[in-house]
């Protein structure tokens, strides 16, 4: 898994970044949960806490297979030993999880090629040098009003980019997915700002469809081709034009509804202040009926049936009792609410 909690900070950490900070240094010293949101089914005798499973943290790596070919195996938080057994992890396979290595190794190593088109239709190849490669990660999640979703690769700018936007998202679709989804999907990374790649598993080289486990080992995997097109976030948008004046139109929706709600809550508390405020000083100029003293003051008591009763009482000592209504409609009220 690419996630975890640090058990002393608290805080949330992806395993591509942690070499990194400063923060974590002394990495051997530092203790670590699994995120919840990736665990899928737990033994809960062995682990009543689910967000308290220990993980450990397993460095990043640099293999070289049998042609003699290096390749970058990226860090991760892995379960203990015989933890497999009491817990599963969610979602990804092992397959997955070796393709989107190879893919970041790729763009680590500036070998993989993106272009992206533009209104013309002209082709355009994306700089590299144009990536911020310190805040390339792995399995990073992304939120903002309208979805939260968790990118295979995050490729940053360093500034933002006209046509491409914040960034590039590298998405590593294994499995099928209806056309519908992947729009959905695309159009979601855009209106985060980032443009969109995805890679199917006719992209690498030994994809065999007969073949669920269609890979024997990593030594077999590679891309076919180094250069793809990407979704521009200004394409994407273009295209779902319609859409994001309707996500727009809800959002403003929702939020005016929002605000209307905060709205009447807030003159609700504000007319219930000033009656209290009011009742306050009616009170302050009356002498309790029953021992002349100036000590009245305002109490709400809740009835049997569970309504709240307005009262006024007497801090004297006299044990003087009238409800509120009563009380005011005798000497001169109503007090308007």
């Amino acid at each position: 898994m690419h996630r975890a909690r640090n058990k002393e900070t608290g805080q949330l950490i992806q395993s591509i970044v942690l070499e990194d900070d400063s923060s974590y240094a002394d990495l051997r010293n530092n203790e670590w949960f699994a995120d919840p949101d990736l665990i899928e089914k737990v033994n809960e005798q062995k682990y009543p806490d689910s967000a308290k499973i220990p993980v450990y943290y397993r460095k990043s790596s640099i293999r070289t297979s049998k042609n003699g070919n290096e390749y970058f195996v990226s860090p991760c938080y892995c379960l203990f030993k015989g933890d497999s057994k009491n817990v599963s992890q969610k979602g990804e396979s092992e397959l997955h999880k070796l393709c989107k290595d190879l893919v970041f190794n790729y763009i680590v190593k500036k070998k993989l090629d993106m272009y992206y088109l533009t209104v013309s239709s002209e082709k355009v190849s994306i700089n590299k040098d144009s990536f911020d490669f310190n805040r390339l990660k792995i399995e990073e999640r992304l939120i903002n009003s309208i979805s939260t979703q968790v990118a295979d690769i995050i490729v940053p700018f360093k500034e933002s980019h006209p046509a491409l936007g914040n960034g590039i998202i590298v998405e590593v679709q294994l499995s099928s997915q209806n056309p519908e989804k992947t729009e959905e999907r695309s159009f979601n990374y855009s209106n985060k700002g980032y443009s969109v790649l995805w890679l199917k598993p006719a992209d690498f080289m030994c994809y065999d469809e007969k073949n669920p486990n269609w890979i024997k080992s990593f030594t077999d995997l590679e891309l076919k081709k180094l250069e793809h097109k990407v979704e521009s976030c200004g394409e994407l948008n273009e295209k779902h034009k319609e859409k994001c004046r309707e996500e727009i139109l809800y959002l403003t929706q929702k939020w005016s509804r929002e605000i209307d709600n905060k709205m009447e809550k807030f003159r609700t508390v504000s007319s219930e202040l000033n009656y209290r405020i009011s009742i306050h000083r009616f009170i302050d100029d009356v002498p309790c009926p029953k021992c002349g003293e100036k000590r009245l003051y305002f109490d709400r008591f809740e009835s049997r049936a569970g309504k709240l009763i307005d009262s006024v009482k007497c801090s004297y000592g006299c044990k003087y009792f009238e409800f509120l209504t009563k009380f005011i409609s005798e000497r001169g009220g109503p007090i308007e609410r």
